[in-house]
């Protein structure tokens, strides 16, 4: 069998706390720092692709806002021809105008005159003038007999010396469902 001699003379700092330090240093130690390195070299690295990143965003933010704002004058007259369109649709579901005429028209004496007629959903507005007290009851007593006409309310009555005739306000409820079927 052989044996290994080693003529070199044995260090005891090597078996001390200190020299197993440095021994652990110049062997670990160097695998430590060398993965330190790595990372911080991964970290330059990648703030490269993280600015690009950030700029790329930056420029998409520019391109986005610049297309909302130029659309934003298209979407304001849209909205607004929605509205529009929708005023207008309501209307359609009311009383056209030529039926409030007929009923107004057949209930009015010769003596009466209407100078404003107005439809609110259900409630019929009338400003009128009568010539004389019979045609003014007439009329009155024509709304109130009126089978499509629910309610009736007079606002007011009043005479005024420049003004020829009896001026009266008038409120109708006409009949749920009735305002399409005049």
């Amino acid at each position: 069998m052989k044996r290994q001699i080693s003529l070199l003379a044995k260090d005891e700092f090597e078996q001390r706390p200190a020299g197993r330090f440095l021994t652990w240093a110049l062997s670990v130690g160097r695998w430590v720092v060398v993965f330190t390195e790595f990372i911080v070299i991964i970290c330059f690295v990648s703030r490269f692709w993280f600015d690009r990143r950030i700029s790329d965003l930056y420029d998409e933010i520019g391109q986005k806002k610049a297309i909302l704002e130029a659309t934003s004058d298209f979407e304001r007259d849209f909205r607004f021809t929605q509205k529009r369109l929708e005023f207008a649709n309501s209307l359609i579901s009311q009383l056209p105008p030529d039926q409030i005429v007929n009923l107004m028209g057949g209930l009015l004496p010769g003596d009466v005159f209407l100078t404003s007629l107005g439809l609110d959903g259900q409630d019929l507005k009338i400003e009128a003038t009568a010539l004389s007290r019979t045609g003014l009851a007439s009329f009155l007593a024509g709304l109130r007999n009126n089978q499509r006409i629910t309610a009736v309310a007079v606002s007011s009555i009043s005479k005024e010396e420049e003004k020829i005739g009896i001026q009266v306000r008038v409120s109708a409820t006409l009949k749920q469902g009735d305002a399409n079927a005049i």
